[in-house]
């Protein structure tokens, strides 16, 4: 008796298991799944701006909402939050405040049952121009080869947007790999964006011309001593300025680098009565050599000896 109530037992099992694997492998049957973080595409921008019109206001914290959708078993076990795109249409706003609803474009098969948000506020304003200087930035510089010699063209440009978004754009920046230029010289048409200081793109806003005119060639890299001094009246309370000397990397053909032993430098201690960090001028570097892209900007720093030390 205790076998048989042991067989009916593993039967059951065995039958459930058969079932359920029936169920899932066979019938498929749907269920629903939440997904988190998918991000809110916003579309529409140059239609707007064609109207005159530009986003002012639109919080960052609402660009991602989250999603309950129903599906296929197989088909939402393959979901993931890139798959699915929330967007949110500015083209048809008018000025000041719209509540805009967000569509979604699932994969075939799902369906958004529930989301987080259903619509995203926009503040559109009139369109203003701001002129800034453009920048160009090289990637792929960490060889024994530096893009030198740059200029662009135009230096400054427009760009367009709303004025509470212009106010966080500091210049235009174009980027390209060093492996694009060559050591005879080269020029690019380069798509330009609007930044903040630290480089963020400013969103929202667009450059006036399309492309920048980049041209540069490939250099040599050397590292060699930098020996500052002092320009400038010294404070009646100093007694003295010490720096100490920093090594930096120069650019330049192969054959002019080879004869520079070290670059000067001076630093302007006008008024400077406390030790800190003052910015270096260069004031010997021969024609077509030029500091590699980390060491354009350089501080060093200047101790402070006053006379009753």
């Amino acid at each position: 008796m205790f076998n048989s109530k042991r067989a009916n037992v593993i039967i059951s099992i065995v039958i459930a298991v058969v079932l359920w694997a029936y169920v899932i492998g066979v019938v498929d049957p749907a269920t629903s799944h939440i997904v988190k973080d998918v991000q809110v595409k916003v579309t529409g921008v140059q239609t707007l701006m064609h109207r005159g019109l530009a986003i002012s206001g639109l919080k960052k914290d609402d660009m991602q909402v989250s999603l309950t959708v129903r599906g296929k078993r197989s088909r939402i076990k393959r979901l993931n939050s890139s798959r699915i795109k929330a967007k949110l249409d500015i083209s048809d706003c008018i000025k000041g405040e719209n509540e805009i609803a967000l569509t979604f474009d699932t994969p075939s098969g799902i369906t958004v049952t529930d989301s987080s948000r259903s619509s995203i506020t926009v503040t559109a304003a009139s369109i203003s121009l701001k002129k800034v200087p453009v920048e160009a930035d090289f990637t792929d510089t960490s060889g024994s080869w530096e893009v030198g010699q740059v200029s662009v063209l135009p230096k400054k440009i427009n760009v367009a947007g709303s004025r509470s978004q212009l106010t966080k754009v500091r210049k235009v920046l174009v980027t390209a790999s060093s492996t694009r230029f060559d050591k005879d010289g080269s020029t690019l048409e380069l798509e330009p964006e609007a930044v903040r200081e630290n480089g963020d793109i400013v969103p929202y806003v667009r450059t006036v011309d399309k492309t920048v005119q980049v041209t540069g060639k490939l250099l040599s890299k050397k590292k060699v001593p930098l020996k500052v001094s002092t320009t400038g009246e010294k404070e009646s309370n100093v007694k003295e300025f010490t720096i100490d000397d920093e090594n930096i990397k120069i650019l330049g053909e192969k054959k002019t680098l080879a004869s520079i032993g070290s670059v000067t430098g001076t630093v302007d201690v006008t008024g400077l009565t406390q030790s800190k960090y003052r910015k270096v001028t260069f004031t010997d570097l021969p024609e077509g050599v030029e500091p590699a892209k980390k060491y354009k900007n350089i501080y060093v720093y200047v101790k402070v000896t006053k006379k009753d030390e």
